[in-house]
């Protein structure tokens, strides 16, 4: 038991978890666009997820430590890299454009650790930051598949990409309200300029856009509608009980099921 809770909190913490998701949201755009099994769009989101994460979340402390690792640390930097080997290997495999596509966003991610105005990481930008990384999600995990499949961007592409902008938005809503006593004032996230019961409301909101987009596009579908229906109640009662004392896995298990959860049931419908 005990290694199998080791092997579980490994999954989270070297972002597999997190690409699984990702991975899951790109598989939804090649459903809802009727496209084939894309492997290798698919697999090049994942690997980018795992590195660009653990590049975040790792570097500055293997930094502070003078890269000094311990067992864990050793072992999240080896999944990096690995990574980072079977990502170049898909990349490769995609069209020019696309790889420039994705350069743009290599460079956000160097920019979320590295200082470049006022000695100012776009992570410690104040009240950027979840949007950012809505920003990266949405725009990768749709608009990378369709580029790839040569797809003609019509109104139903930009109204998807809201709808994901305003989901990757609200997934990272719990992980703003459980980091609230952790995160300095400066950062002006959501939680701490309009209090927390007040993202919630907000977050709400946006879910409520969120599903009525659907309504707005050209082709609508029963099949698609149901599964949106149980991902939006999903994510509504995670977002309605988060606290600042949400257990360890809630935000960074459950939340981030969210678009699992949403491909299993539009597989299953």
């Amino acid at each position: 038991m005990v290694l199998l809770k080791r092997f579980f909190d490994f999954y989270i913490e070297a972002s597999i978890h997190v690409a699984l998701s990702v991975y899951a949201l790109t598989f939804i755009t090649l459903t809802k666009f009727n496209l084939d099994f894309d492997n290798v769009s698919l697999l090049t989101v994942f690997f980018a997820t795992v590195l660009g994460y653990n590049f975040v979340k790792f570097y500055p402390i293997i930094k502070k430590q003078n890269f000094k690792l311990n067992f864990k640390l050793k072992l999240v930097v080896f999944a990096s890299i690995c990574s980072g080997f079977m990502m170049l290997n898909y990349v490769l495999q995609l069209q020019l454009k696309i790889v420039l596509f994705l350069l743009f966003f290599a460079v956000v991610t160097f920019l979320y650790v590295f200082p470049f105005k006022s000695k100012k990481t776009l992570r410690t930008f104040p009240g950027i930051k979840i949007f950012v990384i809505a920003l990266v999600w949405s725009s990768v995990t749709l608009f990378l598949p369709l580029l790839q499949n040569n797809v003609i961007f019509t109104l139903d592409v930009f109204l998807t990409f809201l709808q994901y902008f305003f989901l990757v938005v609200v997934l990272m809503l719990p992980f703003e309200i459980r980091d609230l006593k952790y995160d300095i004032p400066n950062l002006k996230t959501l939680p701490q300029v309009i209090g927390v019961k007040n993202t919630k409301f907000f977050g709400q909101l946006l879910l409520a856009i969120f599903f009525l987009i659907e309504f707005l596009k050209d082709e609508i579908f029963l099949s698609n509608q149901v599964p949106l229906c149980f991902t939006v109640l999903a994510l509504f009662l995670l977002l309605k009980n988060a606290s600042e004392k949400q257990s360890k896995y809630y935000s960074s298990f459950w939340v981030e099921a969210i678009p699992i959860l949403w491909l299993v049931l539009l597989l299953v419908f």
